[in-house]
């Protein structure tokens, strides 16, 4: 079948696997290609060559990041390649026999990629293959199966894992959404080697690989409990994209032709995320704000603000899960250029004062980080990379505010960045924390000042 550019906006009929990869490299090569071009010579801001990769860089105002008017046309022009990409994808979908709800995937970053790799190999007009009876060993012989599904797909995208985390050092889109979703469709597929499986089962074989491989990333003290956690939502969803994207291929496809989805998955992965640590896309400066109000002056306030005194121990169960906190501040001279070390349970952060306005503002810069958490492990400590500079402030502030009644609101404010991707769910993460962090020092010196 011959490319035709009505083939970019219908939904309806089918598209084979030649005008589809091609139509669709065009444009991916044509949006990023109206990006720069927009970016550089109308707004003259310097646009990473692949933002797709993060989105949330699309929709970051916040200080440092791009112009609001740029974002405004940027965003607007996503909306007709999303809508183009879209119908090829349905169209591409009915072409391979596949049901067009994986249409929805194209919106998961990373997960879309895993797709459009997935629809350039199946073969078009596939037909089902008979459904075959269970196996004939019964109940032993599927359990073997499912555990043989577990443990390849575990060897083969462990590879993948330690290439990104120890070698490549990044934790980006293909590490917490494409890896879970190349264990979905590998698990489900193997599973499907001797016979057709329910959407059910192939789901229950994904999740038991992803939850096993959490574990062994645990266990050979890769990671730890805290961050595997906390990237479990993200991990479920992509592999439930993925164990559909697997029982659809093996509805669609004849047995001796599974392999090599495998195969190409499998190199195709770590491939992608060499690409994406190579390309890189610079993290946004984020902002937290917290306030409260004390009932004491100014004057009073800022003596605490500037230097206090030990905090308790905590009771927050966030910071006795191994989250770093905060124990005491201390500082160096007065006025600007003197340096303030406000000590958490994980090492010193060093602020040098850039603004001393007494008693009103102080603003500083921070100079030296000390590590976000303490990982849990079996084996009594862990040092993975993200844990060394992934999570980095930038500066901060403490604002005071005099109130009609005498009352100060004290707010505290912090700018950061993280190098971990998708930047907008680990923000919601990340922001918490910072709360917390904020929340903690602020009652601590209302309680100094209100005695």
């Amino acid at each position: 079948m011959g490319i035709q550019v009505s083939d970019l906006w219908r939904f309806d009929g089918k598209l084979d696997i030649r005008p589809f990869a091609i139509l669709g490299a065009l444009l991916l090569a044509s949006k990023m290609g109206i990006e720069q071009a927009l970016a550089h010579l109308l707004f003259h801001y310097p646009w990473p060559l692949f933002a797709f990769v993060n989105p949330n860089t699309l929709f970051n105002n916040v200080q440092g990041g791009p112009p609001q008017d740029m974002v405004m046309v940027l965003s607007a022009l996503s909306l007709p390649f999303g809508f183009t990409g879209m119908a090829l994808t349905v169209r591409r979908l009915r072409s391979a026999g596949m049901p067009t709800w994986l249409s929805l995937l194209f919106f998961i970053p990373a997960v879309k990629l895993v797709l459009f790799v997935v629809l350039c190999i199946m073969p078009e007009n596939a037909t089902p293959a008979p459904k075959s009876a269970p196996p004939p060993l019964g109940k032993k012989m599927d359990f073997a199966y499912m555990l043989y599904a577990v443990l390849a797909s575990i060897l083969v995208t462990t590879v993948s894992v330690v290439l990104c985390t120890l070698i490549l050092r990044d934790y980006g889109m293909f590490l917490f959404l494409g890896l879970p979703c190349v264990i979905g469709i590998v698990s489900s597929v193997i599973y499907s080697l001797p016979a057709h499986r329910t959407l059910g089962s192939c789901f229950l074989v994904s999740l038991t690989a992803v939850l096993v491989q959490g574990a062994a990333l645990l266990f050979i003290n890769i990671e730890g409990a805290i961050c595997l956690i906390m990237a479990a939502p993200l991990a479920l969803v992509s592999c439930f994209a993925g164990s559909a994207i697997g029982y659809c291929i093996q509805q669609t496809m004849h047995r001796p032709n599974l392999p090599p989805i495998i195969h190409v998955l499998c190199l195709v992965l770590p491939l992608a995320m060499g690409a994406e640590t190579v390309v890189g896309v610079e993290a946004p400066l984020l902002k937290v704000q917290s306030s409260l109000i004390i009932h004491a002056s100014n004057e009073k306030v800022w003596k605490n603000v500037v230097e206090f005194s030990e905090l308790p121990p905590p009771s927050d169960p966030i910071f006795r899960l191994g989250i770093a906190y905060p124990i005491r501040a201390v500082i160096d001279g007065r006025g600007v250029g003197a340096i303030r070390k406000c000590m958490f349970s994980t090492g010193p952060f060093v602020e040098p004062i850039t603004v001393w306005d007494q008693p009103n503002l102080l603003k500083f810069s921070v100079t030296q980080n000390p590590a976000p958490m303490e990982e849990w492990t079996p084996y009594g400590s862990v040092k993975p990379p993200h844990l060394d500079g992934f999570l980095r402030s930038d500066g901060g502030q403490f604002r005071l505010v005099s109130l009609p009644n005498g009352d100060t609101l004290l707010e505290r404010t912090t700018w950061y960045k993280h190098h971990m991707a998708p930047a907008m769910y680990w923000q919601i993460w990340s922001d918490a924390i910072i709360h917390r962090i904020h929340m903690r020092v602020l009652s601590h010196i209302k309680t100094l000042s209100e005695k």
